[in-house]
C-alpha cells in the first residue's frame, strides 16, 4: 500500500503551536477532527468543528484527564490492518472507526523539571496516553500518519495537497522514525530524572542517553573520516558544545574534543590566581596560574611552546580589569606569533587581522559611543603593535568587514543602530547595512551601492580586489557586487 487517504484525524497537542491553522486546513480537505480537552477546546474557538474523543470511545474523561484516550477504539482505530480481513471483521463488529491522522506532542516534562516544579507536578506530567498513541500510529505507519512536531504540519499540508487529500508511504515512513525518537527522547529524560534527581542513584544500572541537532562537522578525528555533534536531549549542563561561537571558521571534531579537554582543565582552576591552560591533541601542552593573566599566559607558553603551535587556549578569567571599559587582550598573530598584549577602551571585542598581519581591525562598545559597537584599526605587528590607534568613525561589527588588500577594507554598516546595539547584536538581524570602501592611510570612506537593501552576514573580498561577495541574514544565495 502507498498513498492512504487522510478521512479522520486525532489531535491531542500540549504545543498548540499552528493548530488551529492546522486544524482549518485539514477540515477544508474534509478530515473529521477528533480531540481531547484543551486541544478540543482550543479549535472549537476558533470556530471548527470538533468531535471529542469521549463521543469517539463511549467513555468519559475520567481520574483528571489521566485516562481519556486508553480505550480499544482509538487503539483499535490506529492498530488495524486495514487489508487484514480478520482485523477488518474485528473493527466492524466492535464499532472502530479507522483513524488515519495523529497529532499529538507530549506533556513538557522537560520544562517542568527545569523549572524547578515539585515531584508531584513533575509526575503528573509524565505523558501516558499521548506516547501510547504515537507508537501505535509509528507502528502501523503503512495505514497511519503520525506527527509528534508542529514543524512537520507544512509538510504534511504539502502532501495533501500534492496527493489530493493523501499521504505517501515515504512521508509516513519518515514521520514514524521522528515519532520513535521523540517518545525514545522523551523517556530517557523520564529515566534520568527519576534515577539521578529522584533516586540520586551516581551509577545507575541502565542509562539512556538521547542527542539532538546534530551539528555535522568539518571532518572526524582524521580528515577522511565523517563526524557529528549531538547536544543532549533534557535537562543538561552547558560547556563547549553550548557554546556560541563568535568569529573563525568552523570547528573540527579535534576542536571540539581540544576545547572540552582545555575547559575541564581550566575549570580546576577556576578559584585563586588567573589560570591559563593550552591543549594540543587532547594533551596539555602548558598550565600555569599567576598573579596575572599575562603572566600565567607566558607562563603556560613556556612549557612547551612548540606543541603550543596550533592549539586551543583557555582562560579561567576573560581579562584583566583596568576599569569599567578596558581590557587588556593577548594578542596570537595572523602567522601565529605570540605578542605582547593590547588594551583596548570597551567591550565585547571582535577583531581581523589585515593580510598582511600588519594591522589589527576591532570592534568594541563603550559608554562613549552609547554601547553602540565602533570600528577601530591599529598597528599590530611586532614592536610597532599598539601604535598608531585610531577610530574608523563606524558603527558596526568588525565580522561584518573584510580586508581587500592593507590598504582598503570593506564593511557593512547599519543604516540605523539603537542604543545598547552591542549587548545585542541580534537587534540588527533585520537591519540593512550599507557597504564602505575605507581607504585606512587617507581615513576616507565610500559607499557601495547594491540593487536592493541587505543585511550582511559574511563578507569577503575576490583575490583580485575586484568583487565583494556576501551573504544577506535574511535571504539564501550568494550576492555579489562588481568594484
Amino acid at each position: 500500500m502507498s498513498d492512504v487517504a487522510i478521512r479522520r484525524a486525532l489531535l491531542s497537542v500540549s504545543d498548540k503551536t499552528g493548530l488551529v491553522e492546522l486544524g482549518r486546513a485539514l477540515t477544508e480537505f474534509g478530515v473529521e477532527l477528533v480531540s481531547t480537552g484543551g486541544t478540543a477546546g482550543a479549535l472549537r474557538e476558533a470556530g471548527l468543528d470538533v468531535r471529542d474523543v469521549s463521543d469517539l470511545t463511549g467513555f468519559p474523561e475520567m481520574m483528571d484527564g489521566r485516562v481519556k484516550t486508553l480505550h480499544p477504539k482509538v487503539h483499535g482505530g490506529l492498530l488495524a490492518v486495514r487489508d487484514d480481513p480478520a482485523h477488518v471483521a474485528a473493527m466492524e463488529q466492535h464499532a472502530i472507526a479507522p483513524i488515519d491522522l495523529v497529532v499529538v506532542n507530549l506533556y513538557p516534562f522537560e520544562a517542568t523539571v527545569m523549572r524547578g516544579a515539585g515531584r508531584d507536578e513533575i509526575i503528573e506530567n509524565i505523558d501516558i496516553g499521548g506516547p501510547s498513541m504515537v507508537r501505535s500510529a509509528a507502528k502501523n505507519h503503512a495505514f497511519v500518519t503520525i506527527l509528534t512536531d508542529p514543524a512537520d504540519y507544512g509538510a504534511l499540508l504539502e502532501e495533501l495537497s500534492a496527493r489530493e487529500g493523501a499521504t505517501s508511504l515515504a512521508f509516513r515512513k519518515a514521520m514514524a522514525a521522528k515519532a520513535f525518537a521523540a517518545t525514545a527522547t522523551y523517556d530517557s529524560m523520564i529515566s534520568q530524572w527519576f534515577a539521578f534527581a529522584d533516586q540520586q542513584q551516581l551509577f545507575p544500572d541502565m542509562l539512556a542517553i538521547n542527542g539532538k541537532a546534530p551539528v555535522v562537522l568539518r571532518y572526524g578525528e582524521n580528515p577522511h573520516q565523517q563526524a557529528a555533534l549531538y547536544t543532549p536531549a533534557g535537562p543538561h549542563g552547558s560547556g563547549i558544545a553550548q557554546a556560541r561561537q563568535l568569529q573563525g571558521k568552523e570547528l573540527s571534531y579535534n576542536n571540539y574534543n581540544d576545547a572540552d579537554a582545555a575547559l575541564e582543565l581550566c575549570a580546576e582552576f577556576r578559584s585563586g590566581d588567573p589560570a591559563v591552560v593550552i591543549v594540543k591533541h587532547a594533551n596539555p601542552c602548558g598550565v600555569a596560574q599567576a598573579a596575572s593573566l599575562i603572566d600565567a599566559w607566558q607562563a603556560a607558553l613556556q612549557c612547551d611552546s612548540v606543541s603550543a603551535f596550533g592549539g586551543i587556549v583557555a582562560l579561567s578569567r576573560t581579562g584583566n580589569s583596568l576599569g569599567s571599559d578596558r581590557q587588556e587582550v593577548l594578542l596570537i598573530g595572523q602567522n601565529k606569533e605570540n605578542f605582547k598584549s593590547l588594551t583596548v577602551e570597551g567591550r565585547g571585542l571582535q577583531s581581523q587581522w589585515s593580510p598582511q598581519g600588519q594591522q589589527l581591525l576591532y570592534s568594541v562598545y563603550s559608554a562613549r559611543s552609547d554601547y553602540k559597537p565602533e570600528l577601530w584599526i591599529v598597528n599590530a605587528d611586532g614592536d610597532l603593535i599598539d601604535t598608531n590607534r585610531r577610530p574608523i568613525l563606524l558603527n558596526t561589527w568588525a565580522d561584518k568587514c573584510a580586508f581587500a588588500s592593507e590598504r582598503y577594507v570593506y564593511c557593512g554598516v547599519p543604516v540605523e543602530l539603537p542604543v545598547g546595539a552591542g549587548f545585542e547584536p541580534v537587534i540588527a538581524d533585520n537591519t540593512p547595512d550599507q557597504i564602505y570602501r575605507i581607504d585606512l592611510q587617507t581615513g576616507s570612506k565610500t559607499t557601495i551601492a547594491t540593487d536592493a537593501a541587505h543585511v550582511i552576514d559574511q563578507i569577503f573580498v575576490s583575490s583580485d580586489g575586484q568583487t565583494v561577495h556576501f551573504t544577506d541574514k535574511t535571504q539564501p544565495g550568494l550576492f555579489s557586487l562588481d568594484l
